[in-house]
């Protein structure tokens, strides 16, 4: 009996795994390195859905808060779990996609890189944000990834152990930026390298939601890298 169940097992394994490799390669066109996540992409919605070839992978939530402490899941139509972009990378061996978890006012993507027989190797959250603040998309958290699959993710994160939910009428909030640098290795896994983190300030919400703003772009004062 539990020779059959294993064997269950894994003829289901590679049955969503051979799903996901066919709807990744259907996928014809691939995004060219150097990429930036900003404001002005978001809109482009992804087309292919992979809620249940990698419900197994990921969890399928998004963030209330600009902090990232309180999630949010949406078990709906309203959520998708989508290929928003396949990268052109020089490693045959693998694929590096970019998954966006869209919810209602929320959004969050997370990068999954996949053997090619289909099988996932590892994953790691990107990006977040929401519109439900004052209109307009706001990134909390955003990367840009290089030709030498070099990944830079910028996020701001609250100065205090609390919560500050993303709701309509915050105008001012004191956050702290932190830049983190990975690697993403020959095998598919991303390996951090270093960390810099910057002296709080306040941030006003406004400017945070201009179409032109990206993390990256702030002048903020580094305070240690490690």
């Amino acid at each position: 009996m539990k020779t059959m169940l294993i064997l269950l097992t894994l003829i289901t394994s590679v049955t969503i795994n051979n799903e996901l490799k066919r709807k990744v390669n259907l996928i014809k066109s691939k995004t060219d390195l150097p990429f930036e996540l900003t404001k002005d992409i978001r809109p482009c919605r992804p087309t292919i859905a992979l809620n249940s070839e990698l419900k197994d992978y990921l969890s399928f939530h998004a963030y209330k808060d600009i902090g990232g402490r309180k999630k949010i899941w949406d078990h709906s139509d309203y959520m998708t779990c989508s290929v928003f972009q396949r990268f052109h990378i020089n490693n045959r061996n693998i694929e590096l996609l970019d998954i966006d978890i869209d919810l209602p006012e929320f959004g969050r993507d997370v990068l999954i890189t996949i053997d090619v027989s289909g099988q996932p190797i590892d994953t790691l959250e990107v990006s977040f944000g929401s519109s439900l603040i004052n209109g307009p998309y706001i990134y909390f958290k955003q990367y840009k990834l290089n030709e030498n699959l070099e990944l830079y993710v910028y996020q701001l994160i609250p100065t205090l152990e609390k919560v500050i939910e993303c709701l309509p009428g915050i105008s001012h909030a004191e956050l702290q930026r932190i830049d983190t640098r990975y690697l993403i290795d020959e095998n598919g896994k991303f390996v951090k390298k270093s960390e810099t983190r910057y002296k709080p300030q306040t941030y006003d919400i406004n400017v945070l939601s201009q179409k032109e703003y990206n993390i990256w772009n702030g002048t903020e004062t580094p305070l240690d890298t490690h």
